[in-house]
């Protein structure tokens, strides 16, 4: 069990918070396996942000967050995937292992693209959720060898080939990125969320990568 701990404030603290203020705090959890246990050490609020009026003694909050989880890769169950139908996706060319994952079938999970995609070979994974869906793709941790983008991965809201620039990230080897940083602890995710009910992402790893 691995356990770190952060502490978070309003603005100013321990002196006055603005007025008129909305403030919003994000605590991201990098692994599923890991907690968050919030801990109010002091609270002074006025009922509302509202406008300066005397008196003036409202210092705001001061709270410690305490993390906790297993050392080790997480591992939800792996996602559901099946080979693309031409008569409900189009075929963008080219590709000699297409996986497709449909929502109504896994909503949510890890894939592997190292047991996807082959080495030496061009890879497209879709993700197509239903009618409202909106499809979130993080990346966890990766590692493309080679050089000069010998190997890459780009990350399209949407298909790729709909028109428009939709490219949302492209990564391009040699690049990797750990699931914790030096000291041990999680770095938060990168994240990519679709405007539409449809993701693409296509790989290519070289030989040996």
């Amino acid at each position: 069990m691995r356990r770190s701990e952060c502490q978070v404030t309003s603005p100013g603290y321990p002196g006055m918070y603005p007025a008129h203020a909305r403030c919003r705090y994000l605590l991201v959890m990098s692994s599923p396996d890991t907690s968050g246990n919030i801990t109010f050490l002091t609270m002074d609020l006025h009922p509302h942000s509202g406008p300066h009026l005397p008196p003036y003694k409202y210092s705001g909050f001061h709270a410690t967050i305490d993390f906790s989880g297993v050392v080790g890769l997480p591992q939800p169950p792996s996602l559901t995937t099946t080979h693309p139908n031409p008569h409900t996706l189009r075929h963008t060319g080219g590709e000699q292992c297409d996986q497709v994952f449909w929502s109504n079938q896994t909503r949510e999970g890890i894939f592997d693209t190292s047991a996807i995609c082959p080495g030496g070979q061009h890879c497209c994974l879709r993700f197509l959720g239903q009618q409202h869906d909106v499809i979130q793709v993080s990346l966890f941790k990766y590692k493309l060898g080679g050089r000069s983008c010998s190997s890459e991965a780009s990350i399209y809201d949407g298909l790729r080939g709909d028109g428009g620039d939709n490219l949302l990230r492209k990564l391009c080897g040699p690049l990797s990125r750990e699931p914790r940083d030096s000291s041990g602890r999680f770095v938060q995710q990168e994240f990519f969320l679709s405007s539409g009910n449809t993701m693409e992402m296509t790989l290519y790893l070289g030989h040996g990568t």
